[in-house]
C-alpha cells in the first residue's frame, strides 16, 4: 500500500494527484444522502418527525493528464479509466473497494464504496497530452476512516473448576464463571466508528458487551478449537460469519449488530463465555472515524 503526499489519492493501487500521470485539478465531497421518515398530520397542518437514516456521499474528482504526447497520456488515463469500470467488482454484491484521499495538511483516509461515473470533458486536447474527465466515487457511508487499523485483543481468564492458572500476564482481569476480560479501545475520530470483531475457539455462548451502554451481542453457540466467528457491523456487510463460511446471524442474541458502534473517545469492551482451557480469545479491530477528510 502506497504512503500518499498530500494532494494524492489511491484507488487499487493507482495513485493520482500532484506528481502523478493523472492530476487532479478538483475534489467535491458531496452531500450526505439522507432518507427521512416524516409524517404528514393527518387531518392538519405540519409535520411529525420520524427517523433520519444517513445514507452514502458521492465523492467526486476532477482528473486530468498533462503528457509529452497522445501515446503517453492515453497509457496513464486507460490506466484509471480499466479501475473505474471493473467488471468483477459491478457483478459483485456488497464487495466495495477503499478509495484512499490525503488532502493538505491532514492524513492519508479512505472511504469504502465503488468507482461510478467516468465522463470525459473532452478529446480535443489528446494529440497534445492532456484530457480531463469527471470521476465520481459513490461511497457506502458518510465517515471518513483512519488509514491504520487499531487492534485490541483480549483473550479469557478462565475459571473451570474453580482453579486459575498463574501466572497471569494480562491485566485488568475480572473474575467470573467460566472467564472474562475487558479492555479499552479508543476512537481518535469525531464519528462512531465500527468494531471489527472476530471470536476465536474454543469457546460456547461468547459474549461481547460495551460497558457502561446496553449494547451486547451474545452467540448462542460453539465455536470450535480453530474456527473463528467475526461480527461486521459495517452497513456494506452487517454479518456474523464463521471462518467456514457459515452464517451465524441467527444464533445472535441482545442488540442489533447496526447498534454496535465505538463513539469518539474511550470504550471498554467486554468478552465473556465459557472456555475451560483459557486459549479462546477476542480480536476488535477499528478505524478512526471523521466527518471530513
Amino acid at each position: 500500500m502506497a504512503d500518499l503526499a498530500e494532494d494524492q489519492w489511491d484507488l487499487g493501487g493507482l495513485v493520482i494527484g500532484r506528481g502523478q500521470a493523472v492530476a487532479v485539478d478538483d475534489f467535491d465531497l458531496g452531500d450526505v444522502g439522507a432518507r427521512l421518515g416524516d409524517v404528514d398530520v393527518a387531518g392538519g397542518e405540519g409535520v411529525v418527525p420520524g427517523y433520519d437514516y444517513h445514507g452514502g456521499r458521492t465523492l467526486s474528482l476532477t482528473v486530468f493528464t498533462d503528457q509529452a504526447d497522445a501515446a503517453t497520456a492515453q497509457a496513464a488515463w486507460r490506466s484509471l479509466e480499466s479501475l473505474w469500470r471493473q467488471h468483477d467488482l459491478r457483478y459483485t454484491p456488497r464487495t466495495v473497494v477503499p478509495l484512499r484521499i490525503r488532502v493538505a495538511d491532514r492524513d492519508t483516509v479512505r472511504v469504502y464504496g465503488r468507482p461510478r461515473k467516468f465522463s470525459p470533458t473532452g478529446l480535443r486536447g489528446l494529440p497534445d497530452g492532456a484530457v480531463g474527465a469527471i470521476a465520481t466515487f459513490d461511497a457506502m457511508h458518510t465517515n471518513y476512516l483512519s488509514d491504520e487499523e487499531s487492534t485490541v485483543t483480549l483473550s479469557l481468564v478462565t475459571t473451570g473448576d474453580g482453579g486459575i492458572t498463574w501466572p497471569i500476564a494480562s491485566w485488568p482481569i475480572t473474575w467470573a464463571a467460566g472467564g472474562e476480560r475487558q479492555d479499552a479501545a479508543y476512537n481518535a475520530g469525531d464519528m462512531d466508528a465500527w468494531p471489527l470483531i472476530t471470536i476465536s475457539g474454543p469457546i460456547t455462548n461468547p459474549q461481547v458487551a460495551l460497558v457502561g451502554t446496553n449494547i451486547s451481542i451474545r452467540l448462542v453457540d460453539t465455536i470450535a478449537d480453530g474456527q473463528s466467528v467475526t461480527l461486521d457491523p459495517r452497513p456494506w456487510s452487517r454479518s456474523i460469519t464463521r471462518s467456514d463460511g457459515a452464517s451465524l446471524a441467527g444464533k445472535a442474541r441482545g442488540s442489533r449488530l447496526e447498534d454496535l458502534r465505538l463513539p469518539p473517545g474511550q470504550t471498554v469492551i467486554h468478552f465473556s463465555g465459557t472456555d475451560l482451557t483459557g486459549t479462546s480469545s477476542c480480536t476488535v479491530r477499528h478505524r478512526h472515524a471523521y466527518s471530513t477528510p
